[in-house]
């Protein structure tokens, strides 16, 4: 494999295959946003009786590190109640 072609940087569905440092930064902010200058959660979540609900709230922060302790905390409280579970989308493309 010395010599196999890479393909960092090439095409999935029209878009770049992300760099292993990107797509790290993407995962740490998975279901974060910026608006304006406070850090917000967005999330889905599957409820026992089959129904989705997205969920947004704003973590009241504009530091991202904060941002990041506050949304596991959501998430894991979204988890923990009984009926209801939260969906995890994944960042990779499909092959």
């Amino acid at each position: 494999m010395g010599n196999a072609p890479s393909t960092l940087g090439t095409a999935c569905a029209g878009t770049r295959v992300p760099t292993e440092a990107s797509v790290r930064t993407e995962r740490d902010n998975h279901h974060l946003w910026r608006n304006g200058r406070l850090w917000w959660i967005a999330f889905t979540i599957r409820q026992s009786d089959g129904t989705h609900r997205r969920v947004r709230r704003s973590l009241r922060t504009d530091d991202v590190g904060l941002a990041r302790w506050r949304r596991d905390r959501v998430l894991a409280g979204y988890g923990a109640i009984a009926g209801c579970e939260v969906v995890i989308s994944d960042l990779r493309c499909a092959s």
